[in-house]
C-alpha cells in the first residue's frame, strides 16, 4: 500500500504554472532561498516538471497547460476561472 503522504513530501504541496520555469528555479532560488529537489527536462530540455524546498516546505511547477486547466496568470490574462 502506498503511503500517504509519501516520505520526504508534506501533505499539503503547492501546485503552480510558470510561462518559463526555468527563470521560476533562479527566482524562486534568490528570492526566497528555495533549492531545487527535482527537475524533469523535457524533449527541448526545458522543465517540464519541477519540485524546489525550502526548509520544510515543498512547491511543484512547470509550464502552463491550458487544455489540461493548469495555466499561468498570464494565459488566463490574469483572470481567475
Amino acid at each position: 500500500m502506498i503511503k500517504n503522504p509519501p516520505d520526504d513530501y508534506p501533505r499539503i504541496t503547492a501546485a503552480l504554472a510558470y510561462d518559463d520555469p526555468e527563470a521560476a528555479i533562479g527566482f524562486l532560488e534568490k528570492a526566497f532561498g528555495f533549492k531545487a529537489r527535482l527537475v524533469i527536462p523535457g524533449p527541448d530540455g526545458k522543465p517540464v516538471h519541477v519540485e524546489m524546498e525550502v526548509f520544510d516546505r515543498l512547491i511543484m511547477f512547470g509550464p502552463g497547460i491550458c487544455r489540461l486547466g493548469f495555466a499561468s496568470s498570464k494565459e488566463l490574462d490574469g483572470k481567475w476561472n
